[in-house]
């Protein structure tokens, strides 16, 4: 009986914590940023394509999406601007991810014009990523 009751609490506290949705098609880096969201609290899923995280995202809200600007097909940009057509997404704060990243560029432009919370630039690291959760307001000073 313990055995279940600890299975529940578990089960209950996984759903308590903030999720993220990660779009990257480079595996090594979905799962480093899947590992550094973990050690920050979250629990998180990854989608390699935009295509992907459409569908994703009709069944399950997260509460940040992390978002790779270049993908095959669909690009991060294009689903920047099919996002607030989504009424159930059209809040959730998005933090863009590129290792293309200058400031000031056409791409920074572009991507910011369209309602990123935040920009990280390629490779990045805990610290980073905990100031992007912080600036997108889905992780609290006190967290991570």
């Amino acid at each position: 009986m313990a055995d279940i009751n600890q299975a529940q609490v578990t089960t209950s506290m996984e759903f308590e914590l903030p999720s993220a949705l990660i779009v990257e098609d480079d595996e090594d880096v979905a799962q480093i940023t899947q590992a550094m969201l973990s050690a920050l609290g979250f629990r998180s899923r990854v989608v390699p394509t935009a295509e992907q995280a459409l569908v994703e995202l009709v069944y399950r809200t997260p509460d940040v999406l992390l978002l790779d600007i270049f993908l095959p097909k669909m690009t991060g940009e294009d689903l920047l601007r099919v996002l607030p057509a989504l009424e159930y997404v059209a809040k959730v704060p998005v933090i863009a991810m590129s290792a293309v990243y200058e400031p000031g560029s056409r791409l920074v432009t572009s991507v910011r014009s369209l309602g990123v919370a935040e920009f990280l630039s390629k490779p990045f690291n805990l610290a980073d990523l905990r100031a992007a959760l912080r600036t997108a307001g889905v992780l609290d000073a006190g967290q991570g």
